[in-house]
């Protein structure tokens, strides 16, 4: 458990033990109304008109995105706000043509990718440490753990069947039956940066179904030899964090996790939005067109915004 979640949960069971109101106990009412309004992510009348793979996404990010509203105005949590205050205000995240970050890119990164505090914690590994405080059920919690240990990726499109499309991501060779719900299917032979996440229920009957949960980004130029040489290199610079609470909140423990920190946590915390802002340079409303690569800024159309 990191160091800001035992302390929301220390507050929330001594508000428990005491039968106080405050702020933080308030969330599992909020948790109950929410649940009421929209269901789990196994089942939700509100979003049935979409795929369910995608649906149990939804449902699990409008209950992360209440509670961080309610979240980040705790002090506890101060050192969040003045992670994404900043970001949110310097990057503007609504979708072209006001900016390149979309507003499903710029959640995922607050609620799963923006660390925080001395743990280096997220909202995300926050949400799974007091869950079960607040009333978050199983499904929520497992869809929630899926959408932490996820992020952003350098994928290959290997053609497309029907409404799928396959993607196999560059160093790790990982490949993936997605589902695209922005609509954009591409080609073969393309480069996407997008978050892909799996199919979060095994026992289901869509079970080989990932979610492109972002709106795609196509990586124009340069090509795949390119973008394979920049992640070798700038693997090499990654730094794993001290200490063995702070290791234990990265989630980098895979096979590949230099590259896992790269494309999660990038070099630093605006290192992957100041990317996109400087390699814009078009969009459709199913796609956002990127040219040029972090590292080399010549490559990249808005580079005069670093001078």
């Amino acid at each position: 458990m990191g160091y800001i979640s035992d302390k929301l949960k220390r507050r929330l069971n001594q508000a428990q033990r005491q039968r106080q109101r405050t702020p933080l106990s308030n969330l599992r009412s909020l948790v109950w109304q929410v649940k009421g309004e929209i269901g789990s992510p196994r089942s939700s009348l509100r979003m049935a008109e979409y795929h369910p793979n995608h649906a149990a996404y939804l449902v699990a990010q409008n209950m992360v995105s209440y509670l961080a509203e309610e979240l980040s105005a705790l002090p506890e949590m101060r050192a969040y706000a003045e992670v994404v205050g900043p970001a949110q205000d310097e990057y503007i995240p609504q979708g072209p043509p006001l900016s390149p970050l979309t507003t499903s890119y710029f959640t995922t990164w607050a609620f799963f990718d923006a660390t925080f505090g001395r743990s280096r914690e997220t909202l995300g590994t926050c949400l799974l440490d007091i869950g079960p405080d607040l009333g978050l059920s199983s499904d929520y919690l497992d869809v929630i753990r899926l959408m932490q240990q996820s992020r952003m990726g350098v994928y290959e499109h290997h053609g497309v069947e029907g409404k799928h499309v396959h993607l196999q991501e560059l160093i790790t060779n990982r490949s993936y039956t997605c589902l695209v719900p922005a609509g954009y299917l591409g080609k073969a032979g393309e480069l996407w940066y997008a978050r892909v996440l799996p199919p979060p229920f095994t026992d289901a009957d869509a079970a080989q179904d990932a979610v492109v949960f972002t709106t795609p980004y196509l990586l124009v130029a340069p090509g795949k030899e390119e973008w394979t040489d920049f992640l070798n290199r700038t693997m090499a610079k990654v730094r794993r964090p001290a200490g063995r609470r702070a290791r234990a909140r990265t989630d980098l423990d895979g096979e590949y996790p230099a590259l896992e920190a790269l494309m999660k946590y990038g070099l630093n915390q605006n290192y992957w939005h100041e990317f996109a802002l400087l390699a814009y340079l078009n969009h459709r409303h199913d796609v956002i067109l990127l040219v040029g690569l972090p590292d080399v800024p010549e490559s990249l159309p808005h580079t005069s915004r670093q001078s």
